[in-house]
């Protein structure tokens, strides 16, 4: 078979690179693609046991439908070292007199990963000083107020290279 299916020409060493070329061209801007919309999505969500989790998914299905029904929001900010948080119930009121637990974990290393108290401030909402590296961070908090079923949420912030306490 000494002709091309193409021209007529013989088959040659530079019809074969073409094909290479286009073949993993195409092989490697697909995976490319693929990488970099994995990286956009990925919630970072991750279980110890995901057995665990698929028995219990029925019953945390309903007790987050209950909390999204209260229409509670939370904002966290970290500004000089200290972390300060807001609650606000679904007709926008600050949520007062409550318990507060954060914890708190880095998204990229989990090597200063901790969990705090969040007393209430003077000037409304929770904070204090925490001891954060720079970068994404994600506050997973419990709310016991008063009368209530405690109501757990997360919020994702930032802490800027400016604004480190400990690296």
């Amino acid at each position: 078979m000494n002709h091309s299916l193409f021209r007529g020409g013989p088959f040659t060493g530079r019809h074969m690179l073409m094909i290479m070329i286009a073949f993993f061209g195409v092989v490697i801007s697909v995976n490319l693609t693929l990488a970099f919309f994995a990286s956009k999505s990925w919630t970072g969500l991750v279980v110890q046991n995901s057995y665990v989790a698929s028995q219990n998914f029925e019953k945390e299905r309903v007790r987050q439908a209950a909390q999204m029904a209260r229409g509670w929001q939370i904002g966290a900010n970290v500004e000089d070292g200290f972390l300060t948080v807001t609650l606000k119930d679904g007709d926008g009121k600050s949520i007062e007199r409550a318990a507060v637990t954060a914890s708190l974990s880095g998204v990229m290393y989990d090597r200063d990963d901790q969990t705090v108290e969040l007393p209430a401030l003077a000037r409304g909402g929770y904070g204090r000083e925490v001891q954060l590296h720079a970068g994404e961070w994600i506050a997973e908090l419990t709310v016991d107020a008063r009368g209530l079923d405690p109501w757990q949420g997360s919020v994702r912030f930032s802490v800027p290279n400016s604004e480190v306490g400990a690296d």
